[in-house]
């Protein structure tokens, strides 16, 4: 399964945040372990990268989430044209057991619930 990328909306220029869920083949998780710290390592140096992070369920071994935070759409954009994402997204299609869920988030402007 590879990453897709997400398409941007205009007028997305404040602070964004992204959750993907990972559900990772359980013979894979050391590898997928593995490749993910690069990404992580090679994210969080890029212009714009607030925060990049791997969790873990608790409940559930093989299901991971990827934690980030973004200054703007633009530098989530330049992220996603990065060799190391796009690295990391190919090298996933062998890793993973479904399609990562990607919610995107942006903290509430006052009086915009």
């Amino acid at each position: 399964m590879k990453i897709e990328l997400i398409n941007w909306k205009e007028g997305l220029s404040k602070m964004i945040f992204i959750q993907a869920r990972l559900t990772v083949k359980t013979e894979k998780i050391d590898t997928f372990v593995e490749k993910a710290q690069s990404l992580i390592a090679a994210s969080t140096a890029e212009t714009g990268n607030v925060r990049y992070e791997l969790v873990k369920a608790v409940d559930q071994p093989n299901v991971f989430y990827m934690l980030e935070q973004w200054q703007d759409a633009a530098a989530v954009a330049s992220h996603n044209e990065s060799a190391h994402f796009k690295g990391f997204s190919e090298q996933s299609a062998t890793l993973l057991e479904a399609k990562p869920e990607i919610t995107l988030l942006q903290p509430l402007k006052e009086g915009n619930n």
